[in-house]
């Protein structure tokens, strides 16, 4: 993984969510994408926030391929691909990027099947001491 890699897709990812969100109210000021996965099972969401308006969960049409890709390219040996992808666009403030690797993401209770932890940890795999526990118990359908 190259940190150019990896920028290149969060630029195409906050391009393509900023111009959603200026379709949506062109007084943006503020976007934040969030995007949960486990497996292939994954939803993405975003906070739009403009001159007088907060538009919560509105849609964003950012391609499912570039999260792929940036899940594939920040994926460790030891502990797997993200869960959790936090992007927050700021008129003021810039841009700022969090992963999380460990907790759940907050759609964990929305039928996340053994099936969708047999393909996280066959596509990104993670040493025994990195699988969190949340993760153990879904593989075997009681998360």
């Amino acid at each position: 993984m190259s940190s150019e890699q990896v920028q290149e897709l969060i630029d195409q990812i906050a391009s393509d969510a900023w111009l959603d969100a200026e379709l949506v109210d062109p007084t943006v000021r503020e976007v934040v994408v969030v995007r949960h996965q486990v497996g292939w099972n994954a939803r993405t969401a975003a906070l739009l926030i403009g001159e007088a308006d907060v538009y919560e969960s509105y849609p964003v049409f950012v391609a499912d391929e570039l999260f792929d890709e940036l899940r594939d390219i920040t994926a460790t040996a030891e502990g797997g691909a993200w869960f959790t992808f936090r992007l927050r666009i700021s008129v003021q403030e810039g841009m700022s990027v969090e992963y999380d690797y460990d907790n759940p993401p907050d759609f964990i209770s929305m039928n996340l099947f053994p099936e969708d932890v047999e393909v996280e940890l066959t596509n990104w795999p993670r040493a025994a001491e990195r699988t969190p526990e949340w993760l153990r118990a879904a593989s075997t359908g009681f998360a």
